[in-house]
C-alpha cells in the first residue's frame, strides 16, 4: 500500500484530492493537513510514500516544506 497525505490549505481541495486517491486501489491518504507546519512535523516522524502538496499555502509554502525536509 502507498501510503499518502495531502497539504492544502484550501478544504475543498483537500475533499477533491482525497477523493480521487480514496479511487485509487493501491493508495491509502493517512491524513489530511491545511498547515505545512504540522504536516512537517507527520512526515519527520512517519514513514510517508507520496505527498499530495499545495504550493501557495501561508506561512510556508509547499516548495519551501520540501527544502526543509531535504535539509532536515
Amino acid at each position: 500500500m502507498i501510503r499518502s497525505i495531502i497539504v492544502d490549505d484550501d478544504e475543498l481541495s483537500i475533499s477533491v484530492i482525497e477523493d480521487m486517491v480514496n479511487q485509487l486501489d493501491d493508495f491509502d491518504c493517512i491524513k489530511t493537513f491545511q498547515n505545512s507546519l504540522e504536516a512537517y512535523n507527520f512526515i519527520k516522524s512517519n514513514d510517508i510514500d507520496v505527498i499530495f502538496l499545495d504550493v501557495e499555502m501561508p506561512k510556508m509554502g509547499g516548495i519551501e516544506l520540501l527544502k526543509n525536509l531535504k535539509n532536515s
